[in-house]
């Protein structure tokens, strides 16, 4: 919920602007981004106006492993993932940047020191795939340890659908680039498909670039962005 205040001599007008809450994983970064532009825009055209923003507890625990957002105007001339977001269980850190890469300008890296898991994770619509093979491949390059592959699992409106988890082969970490897939058959109640580059079991540093999801009865591309 966003609550602007305009403030007139000895009287305050307060205008209430609701939103939703989804979670990171549903939030459209590129809207978000735009939204707050907008709203930065007119609190600079109009300093009268205050603005209060309201901030998840999830959301700040990113902000302190280096996630950088609209909302603080950091970071806008270094490359950002769009379509994609990152995070994880436990200890871990992320970077993109072009010494990450396999092909093109921009990879990513991923680090996972401990707890459960680190992954960089898009949202694919389910329904209109439901019944259908899914292939999702990418390449991977392992600098320390072998917990780096490629991860997918299907959820429903009740949740994650169990017997939906599907992994890839686990890279070893002799600094070369590996190509690994994998086959998900979508369930008949998908409403919802988690592509993920993923780190767990052990410790690991780890490059992803080049992902792609696709309709293996189709060819047709799921993936928003698989070159990051």
């Amino acid at each position: 919920m966003i609550l602007l205040a305009l403030v007139l001599q000895t009287q305050m007008h307060v205008h209430y602007a609701w939103g939703w809450h989804g979670g990171y994983y549903l939030t459209d970064e590129v809207d978000t981004g735009q939204a707050f532009d907008k709203l930065f825009d007119l609190l600079e055209t109009l300093p009268h106006l205050k603005a209060v923003l309201e901030i998840e507890p999830y959301t700040v625990e990113r902000m302190l492993h280096g996630e950088k957002f609209e909302v603080e105007r950091r970071g806008r001339s270094e490359p950002k993932l769009i379509g994609w977001q990152i995070g994880g269980v436990g200890k871990w850190s992320s970077a993109i940047g072009k010494e990450f890469v396999r092909n093109g300008k921009v990879g990513v890296r991923l680090q996972f020191t401990e707890g459960e898991y680190v992954h960089a994770l898009q949202q694919v619509r389910g329904e209109k795939v439901r019944g259908k093979t899914l292939v999702f491949s990418g390449y991977i390059r392992s600098h320390k340890g072998s917990g780096a592959h490629l991860y997918i699992d299907a959820w429903s409106h009740s949740g994650y659908i169990v017997g939906s988890s599907r992994i890839s082969e686990r890279v070893p970490s002799d600094g070369n680039w590996h190509f690994v897939k994998v086959e998900l058959v979508v369930p008949p109640n998908a409403t919802k498909i988690f592509p993920q580059a993923k780190i767990a079991f052990e410790p690991t540093v780890a490059d992803f670039d080049d992902l792609s999801l696709v309709v293996k009865e189709t060819g047709e591309e799921l993936l928003t962005n698989g070159d990051f």
